[in-house]
């Protein structure tokens, strides 16, 4: 099952991301390398949002508030020493220009830790 995200291919570059909310939660929409990915927007350290932060050409997501840094793709904590876990991800499609968030058949989310599928 899909619940379209608002975003579109056209309106995010390589390098960037953006802030989405998506039936009351908030999604960190990120296109590093012409791939695109989700984590869950809300720093796992601090709660901050993370679309206030930045994207760096290696594809660290850098929290605004405490500068804890996280994978774009699959969450990781990159920050050393770790100060938090890893970021929730959330599964993806690209469809005709459109970026959609997929969730399970009961309509949870499907989010997932890196590391964990």
């Amino acid at each position: 099952m899909a619940s379209k995200v608002f975003v579109c291919e056209a309106d995010l570059e390589d390098g960037g991301m953006r802030g989405v909310n998506v039936e009351g939660r908030w999604l960190l929409i990120s296109r590093h390398r012409g791939e695109y990915s989700a984590l869950d927007a809300a720093c796992a350290h601090s709660g901050a949002p993370l679309f206030e932060g930045s994207l760096d050409p290696s594809g660290a997501v850098t929290c605004p508030l405490h500068y804890a840094r996280f994978d774009c793709r699959t969450g990781e904590i990159l920050s050393r020493p770790p100060i938090c876990g890893d970021q929730t991800v959330f599964r993806i499609k690209v469809s005709n220009g459109k970026i959609f968030w997929l969730k399970d058949p009961a309509g949870e989310a499907e989010g997932f830790r890196a590391g964990i599928s």
